[in-house]
């Protein structure tokens, strides 16, 4: 039986490791820009008022890696609110969802440059 894995920020440092990494399973990617890698794409930005679940049906895995920082924001420093919605209140929205959808894990992972 293969595992169904949904990676949240595929384009980041981590999340782009992680992809290359487990290249060969059934990975299926949230990101904010396509990708050029053949796997299933969702293409959405993280939303604390989005409902993921849809999103979810049949994954096994969520590994969460996406998150706002500047290098990824145009140079641009986030503001404090912009930070909260995608880094704290999306990510609880996103594991809720997972929840709601009888994910099986749920791994939230991050650079440590972020700390």
């Amino acid at each position: 039986m293969e595992i169904k894995i949904l990676i949240t920020g595929g384009t980041g440092f981590v999340g782009a490791n992680l992809v290359d990494a487990l290249l060969g399973h059934d990975l299926v990617l949230m990101q904010r820009h396509p990708s050029e890698l053949g796997h299933a794409n969702i293409i959405r930005s993280l939303d604390s008022n989005f409902n993921y679940v849809q999103d979810m049906a049949e994954v096994d895995v969520v590994v969460h890696s996406a998150a706002l920082v500047p290098e990824t924001n145009g140079g641009r420093k986030p503001s404090r609110k912009e930070y909260l919605e995608v880094n704290a209140h999306s990510t609880e929205t996103l594991a809720r969802c997972a929840s709601m959808a009888g994910v099986k894990h749920f791994i939230f992972i991050s650079s440590i440059k972020v700390n």
